[in-house]
C-alpha cells in the first residue's frame, strides 16, 4: 500500500520523504475525527478535507491526492510537521515519558486558561533595552505571541480543538488591532514574537481550515510584520515613527539577523510565499549581516560572533539559525542549510554547547562581519555560562549523536522538561524573549534530519 501510494502520489507530481510528509492545498485542513460533534482527545489519525483521503497507519503521514490547487511549500511546515503532531499525540496519549511530564506541565499551568484574553494594541514600541519604559505594547505582543503558540501546542498534544479555537482568537484580535512597530529594538519585536504567533497561525490553519479570520492574519502578517524585517539587518518598515534607517555595515549584533530570519521563513510558510522563503535562505547564506551563517559562527571550531559577549544572546543566535534551518527543511524538503559550509551549524552548537558544560574551547578575538560596528570582543565571556536556554532538544533532536555536546546537555539531570518554569505567562520582561520551549513534548523522540 504504501508503494502504491507513492507510486501515484509521484505521477501526480508529489512526494513523500523520510518522514512522510507531502503538500497539501491550503483548502484541505487536519481536523480530529468527532464523536457526538465534539473533538476526542489523543485522536490519532487525522483527516484531510480533500477529494481522495488515504490513511496509512498512525506513524504515517495522511497522503492527500487528486487535489485541485496544491500549495508551494508543504504545511503544515513550520517547525512541526503531521508526523510530529502524530508522535507527540500518540505518546501522550499512551502516557509515555517524557512526553507524559512535559504534556501535564504545559497542560496544568494555570496563567494559560481556554478563555486566555489578549490585549492587542495598535504600536509595538520596543526600546533598547527590554524592559524600558518606552516600551509600550511589546510585553503585550510578547506574551500574546507566546500564548498563541502554546495554545497550539496543546492542541497538537491533544487533539482538542478549543485549544486552537484560543490561539485563534489570539491572533485575530492583533490581525484587528495592529498598525507597526516602533522603537530602536523593534526588529527583535517583530522578530521573535513574531515567529512565534506566525509559527502559532500555521497550527491553527491546520487544526481550524475554516477559519473565518485568516484573510486578515494574512494581511497582517505580511504587511505590518514582515516588512519590519524584510532586509534581515535593516528596517524598511514604514509604520508608525521609526529610528533611522539601519544598514548592515553599520548593524546589530547577529541575534537580530537570525531572529529576522526565523521570523520571515515561518511568515513565509504561513503565506504559502515561495520568494519570501527564498531570501531567507539568500541571506541565510550570503547576507552581509553578522546573522548570516558563516558571519555568525565565525570559523570552523564553531565560535560565534556573540562568543565574548555572553551565552544567552550566543544560543539565541543560534536557536535562530536552527529554526530557520528547521523550517526550511519542513517547507521544502532541503537539508541545506543544515550542511552548509562543512555542517557549520553544528559546529556552533557543539561549541557552545561544550564551553557552557565547562569544557574548554579555542578563541579568536573578532570584531564580527563589520569592524566599524564596534562589536569587537578578545576573550571568550564567561557571563550566563551554564544558564541553559530552552533551545537544546531542538538541536538535540535534529542531529541526534552527532551532537554530543547537545546531547549532554538535554542530558543532564533536571533538564527535562525543557521550559519548564511555571507561570509559563507572567510578568517578566523575557516570558517569549528568546526560544519558545516546550522542546521536550514536542521535539524530543524526533527522528534525526542530518547524519553526519
Amino acid at each position: 500500500l504504501h508503494e502504491l501510494i507513492e507510486h501515484l502520489w509521484t505521477i501526480l507530481g508529489g512526494g513523500v520523504n523520510s518522514r512522510g510528509r507531502t503538500s497539501r492545498p491550503r483548502g484541505c485542513g487536519a481536523q480530529p475525527n468527532r464523536a457526538n460533534g465534539r473533538p476526542l482527545l489523543g485522536e490519532l489519525t487525522m483527516t484531510w478535507q480533500c477529494k481522495f483521503v488515504v490513511h496509512v497507519g498512525i506513524t504515517a503521514s495522511v497522503v492527500s491526492l487528486g487535489a485541485s490547487h496544491g500549495a508551494a511549500l508543504q504545511h503544515p511546515g513550520g517547525w512541526h510537521t503531521v508526523a510530529d503532531i502524530e508522535r507527540i499525540r500518540s505518546n501522550v496519549l499512551a502516557q509515555r515519558e517524557p512526553w507524559a511530564t512535559a504534556a501535564a506541565f504545559l497542560l496544568n499551568d494555570s496563567s494559560l486558561t481556554l478563555d486566555y484574553q489578549p490585549s492587542a494594541v495598535a504600536t509595538v514600541h520596543r526600546d533598547c533595552c527590554n524592559p524600558h519604559p518606552n516600551s509600550s505594547g511589546n510585553e503585550q505582543f510578547e506574551k500574546d505571541s507566546i500564548a498563541a503558540y502554546y495554545q497550539g501546542v496543546r492542541w497538537m498534544a491533544t487533539g482538542d480543538v478549543r485549544y486552537a479555537d484560543s490561539a485563534m482568537k489570539i491572533i485575530d484580535a492583533w490581525a484587528a488591532t495592529l498598525e507597526g512597530f516602533a522603537g530602536h529594538d523593534q526588529m527583535l519585536a517583530a522578530g521573535i514574537y513574531g515567529s512565534h504567533l506566525a509559527q502559532a497561525a500555521e497550527l491553527v490553519a491546520t487544526a481550524l481550515p475554516s477559519w473565518p479570520g485568516r484573510s486578515a492574519a494574512v494581511r497582517m502578517f505580511r504587511n505590518v510584520i514582515y516588512p519590519v524585517c524584510s532586509l534581515f539587518c535593516g528596517r524598511t518598515s514604514t509604520g508608525p515613527p521609526m529610528p533611522p534607517e539601519q544598514t548592515c555595515e553599520h548593524g546589530a549584533n547577529g541575534n537580530w539577523d537570525t531572529g529576522c530570519m526565523g521570523m520571515v521563513a515561518s511568515v513565509a510558510v504561513f503565506l504559502d510565499n515561495v520568494t519570501m522563503l527564498d531570501t531567507v535562505l539568500e541571506y541565510y547564506k550570503g547576507g552581509r549581516g553578522n546573522g548570516r551563517l558563516t558571519n555568525y559562527i565565525i570559523n570552523p571550531a564553531g565560535q560565534c560572533q556573540e562568543s565574548g559577549r555572553d551565552q544567552a544572546h550566543t544560543q539565541d543566535g543560534i536557536e535562530h539559525l536552527l529554526e530557520t534551518a528547521l523550517t526550511l527543511y519542513h517547507a521544502t524538503n532541503s537539508t541545506e542549510p543544515f550542511t552548509l559550509s562543512d555542517h557549520r551549524l553544528l559546529a556552533g552548537i557543539e561549541y557552545t554547547a561544550a564551553y557552557n558544560l565547562n569544557h574548554t574551547v579555542p578563541f579568536t578575538p573578532n570584531c564580527g562581519a563589520y569592524p566599524t560596528s564596534g562589536w569587537c570582543f578578545k576573550t571568550i565571556s564567561n557571563k550566563s555560562r551554564g544558564d541553559f536556554s530552552a533551545m537544546w532538544e531542538m538541536a538535540a533532536a535534529v542531529y541526534g549523536p552527532a551532537a554530543k555536546f547537545a546531547s549532554a546537555v538535554v542530558g543532564r539531570p533536571g533538564y527535562r522538561p525543557e521550559g519548564a518554569r511555571a507561570p509559563i505567562i507572567n510578568n517578566g520582561p523575557h516570558v517569549g524573549d528568546g526560544p519558545p520551549g516546550q522542546g521536550t513534548l514536542t521535539f524530543y523522540g524526533m527522528p534525526p534530519i542530518v547524519v553526519v
